[in-house]
């Protein structure tokens, strides 16, 4: 057995993973805007403390665990989590912290390479050699395959497709560059844009605000369009980048193709790209879980 630990923007999730790579038990705990007040205590805490309570419920010794695997947002390197911006983590050292508690050996990485591991040996990408996995949440994370290969570089994990410039000069980014990508095709933008545009107050989550959303369609008609060719935008660049077979839409917005979906479709017919084709594009089949699995892949 192995353990997944997914930190992501508003949630931390622990999971017990079988050697198939199915979740046996999973807990999760909400960052609230409290909690990001000393978010690297609340991370080392909160998975610890359900660490050892999975092992307890399902009756398994500490010296069983195979490994630990943690995928985190933003940069890591050597069990660091150098920068995560929209976390506000600086150099945290969870693995050095964890391992305080438990002997297995601990693998960290970012939090869309381990969701994009998922979804190549299990998921939605698993029947392509040279694919794209997108991973849109508070930011827009991702991971390359070439010839069945993820993409590795030696300095640091890379691959940060959510801050390429779409935009010169554009919005200010968390990460210091206006225009960036993520700006303006992350799920929590244009959650924000949404909640602005309806009046909406309040610590809702996305779940809430798209159901409201629906309600008011005609009103944000114009924020979905918008979305939806910003996102075209930015996958016709990794198309002329990469050539990938596929790429791969993961995060919270598989959770809301029904208000998307269509008008993302729409946004990527339009698009040019160098070569004029336009990949397959599908959906994470392990959606939110994609994290926690991924990282036991380490």
């Amino acid at each position: 057995m192995k353990i997944g630990i997914d930190i992501g923007g508003s949630h931390i999730a622990v999971g017990l993973i079988d050697s198939k790579g199915n979740i046996v038990v999973k807990k999760e705990k909400n960052i609230n805007s409290e909690g990001r007040k000393n978010i690297d205590k609340l991370i080392e805490e909160t998975t610890a403390i359900a660490i050892n309570e999975i092992l307890r419920d399902n009756n398994i010794k500490a010296e069983d665990i195979e490994k630990i695997g943690i995928a985190c947002p933003g940069t890591s390197k050597d069990g660091v989590v150098i920068k995560a911006e929209n976390l506000g983590i600086y150099d945290f050292h969870i693995v050095e912290k964890l391992q305080r508690y438990f002997s297995a050996p601990i693998k960290l990485s970012n939090d869309a390479k381990c969701a994009g591991l998922c979804e190549k040996k299990y998921g939605a990408l698993k029947n392509y050699n040279d694919a794209i996995f997108m991973c849109l949440g508070t930011g827009i994370g991702g991971a390359v395959f070439m010839n069945g290969k993820m993409l590795v570089p030696k300095r640091y994990v890379g691959i940060e497709i959510g801050h390429m410039v779409i935009k010169k000069d554009g919005i200010q980014c968390n990460c210091g560059r206006k225009g960036c990508f993520e700006v303006y095709a992350s799920m929590k933008r244009l959650r924000d844009k949404i909640a602005q545009r309806l009046n909406l107050s309040g610590d809702l989550n996305g779940e809430i605000i798209f159901e409201l959303a629906k309600r008011d369609a005609d009103k944000i008609e114009d924020l979905l369009d918008e979305f939806a060719d910003n996102l075209a935008e930015g996958i016709a660049n990794l198309v002329n980048i990469f050539e990938p077979e596929a790429i791969c839409i993961g995060g919270s917005y598989v959770y809301h193709t029904d208000v998307l979906g269509e008008k993302v479709e729409k946004a990527l017919k339009k698009v040019k790209t160098f070569n004029g084709e336009m990949p397959e594009i599908v959906l994470a089949q392990f959606e939110n879980d994609a994290g926690i699995i991924g990282a036991t892949l380490l």
